[in-house]
């Protein structure tokens, strides 16, 4: 849940619009997250669901949420990875109680307890920080033929990328911080709490699952859902697409999890090195 701004800062900005019975506000920072449209969420929930996307950058982010009254205008924000501690200190987001959405208790411990939700606080105990949105796992693309080097499912370094001189100055990759999680958190609203917790089991749902992973290839909180989801509700056999996507995180979840943060600790270092690069 995100709180509003400070007492100084309210008001200073734009209308607050998160009160309105009925409707879930939803700030995203990846159009990839969304199910392409909300009919299905809203016919499973009876709200109608309203969304905006904002750059994946975490400056931009926390400005939106910390200085722009995020908080009277969202209900729901996903976060970027690593960025929810300061969130947490400033009092912009509170804790979510798992027992009000049934759906989380058939998640994996192992997602259950991912630091980006816990952070503080303990899973067993019932509160959590957020809610797990969806996930992926990043890669590169490479030839292995002419590289000389195994092809998938054969493991493959990184330092391909870079640290080798078979692809130095032949390699590229973005200047953003990649993250492997999205997380929702919610607005302290106790007016509308039932319905932001209708709307965050939503996305632990096979509504969701059934939606987002045959459209992006994305997995969330719950895909064992997806199948029974849609054939109950008719539609098209998405068993081939669900048994795909989970075969392609298990296989590149199978070694020892490292959580990526948004918001690295040297981050300011890394910027100033891909700034240099850029600028050259």
């Amino acid at each position: 849940m995100i709180a509003g701004a400070p007492t100084v800062l309210q008001g200073l900005t734009r209308r607050a619009e998160a009160q309105e019975k009925g409707v879930i506000r939803m700030l995203f920072t990846a159009s990839t997250m969304t199910p392409g449209d909300w009919s299905r969420s809203e016919a499973d929930t009876g709200l109608k669901m309203e969304d905006t996307v904002i750059k994946d950058d975490p400056g931009i982010f926390l400005t939106e949420v910390e200085v722009n009254d995020a908080g009277d205008r969202f209900d729901l924000i996903s976060t970027l990875s690593g960025v929810e501690q300061s969130l947490i200190d400033g009092g912009y987001i509170i804790q979510a109680e798992t027992g009000a959405m049934p759906n989380w208790g058939g998640m994996p411990d192992s997602i259950k307890g991912i630091p980006y939700l816990v952070r503080d606080l303990s899973p067993d105990g019932g509160k959590v920080w957020g809610v797990p949105l969806a996930m992926n796992a990043d890669s590169f693309g490479y030839l292995p033929a002419k590289l000389n080097e195994p092809r998938p499912p054969e493991e493959a370094s990184w330092s391909l990328v870079f640290d080798s001189e078979k692809t130095m100055g032949r390699s590229s990759t973005g200047d953003n911080y990649i993250y492997l999680w999205e997380a929702l958190a919610y607005l302290k609203n106790v007016g509308k709490l039932e319905e932001v917790y209708t709307a965050l089991e939503w996305f632990l749902s096979g509504g969701y699952a059934s939606t987002i992973t045959p459209l992006r290839g994305y997995l969330n909180g719950r895909p064992d859902l997806a199948t029974e989801y849609a054939e109950r509700n008719g539609m098209a056999d998405i068993s081939t697409d669900m048994d795909a996507a989970q075969e392609k995180l298990k296989l590149k979840f199978a070694k020892e999890d490292f959580w990526f943060s948004a918001v690295p600790a040297h981050l300011q270092e890394m910027q100033a090195q891909m700034d240099r690069v850029l600028n050259a």
